[in-house]
């Protein structure tokens, strides 16, 4: 549940288009499941992976997280080297994952990559779709500004994307150096702000089935839905 209410608070509109697709159904089923997002700041890439390994590690000791259960999403160099930094955030991961085993590359086509392997992956973010694990690493989330006037690809749509691969943790790693942000970087940080008012009004208004295992599984309707997108967005047009 956790990135789809999460992405819900940053980016309400991207679950419209969700109803208008006739294989959805009535119902928006998802289990309740997920963790707080976590923010780290850095003013490099550098200190960013720095504590990103810190993180993973107690991620690792008090959850039973595996190395094999996290996923990197980054910027990949395509139309331009100067603007998406590519090599240089690649060397800072590598650098600093070494020791851990070091990372497996899943490049844009994901063909060639060992997805058996024991390591963590780390893939570009317009190689996202598809790739679900339990913990997903937005990083440098500063660099998602350059798809704001792309012409090759959907940003929007990328920016959702990414937010729901991860269905437990979902790790943050961003620079405030930049003295405007984009878009998305204010967007993640609005819905940092707003999503911990969803769960609340689920909780509220839809009864949820618990499972033989514990867990709990919420059918949304459409109309209770459109009820949530718009409370997010009215506290965010608020803020």
């Amino acid at each position: 549940m956790l990135p789809w209410y999460f992405a819900a608070c940053c980016h309400p509109k991207a679950l419209v288009s969700y109803k208008n697709d006739e294989t959805i159904g009535k119902f928006l089923e998802f289990t309740k499941k997920g963790k707080v997002p976590r923010r780290i700041q850095g003013n490099s890439y550098q200190e960013q992976a720095e504590k990103l390994k810190s993180n993973i590690k107690k991620l690792m000791l008090e959850e039973g997280i595996f190395l094999a259960d996290i996923y990197i999403f980054y910027a990949r160099a395509t139309a331009s080297v100067d603007s998406y930094p590519e090599e240089s955030i690649k060397r800072v991961l590598e650098e600093q994952f070494r020791d851990m085993g070091g990372i497996e590359w899943v490049g844009l086509d994901k063909r060639g990559a060992d997805f058996t392997s024991d390591r963590i992956r780390a893939c570009p973010f317009t190689s996202s779709q598809g790739l679900d694990a339990p913990v997903a690493v937005f990083f440098a989330t500063e660099t998602f500004k350059i798809f704001e006037d792309s012409d090759w690809v959907d940003s929007d749509a990328l920016f959702y994307t990414v937010l729901t691969r991860a269905a437990e943790f979902i790790i943050l790693t961003y620079s405030d150096m930049s003295p405007e942000k984009g878009r998305f970087q204010k967007a993640l940080d609005q819905g940092l702000k707003l999503w911990k008012n969803v769960l609340p009004y689920l909780d509220k208004n839809i009864d949820a089935e618990v499972l033989e295992d514990g867990s709990q599984v919420y059918r949304v309707p459409w109309e209770k839905l459109d009820m949530l997108i718009n409370m997010v967005h009215k506290r965010r047009m608020k803020g």
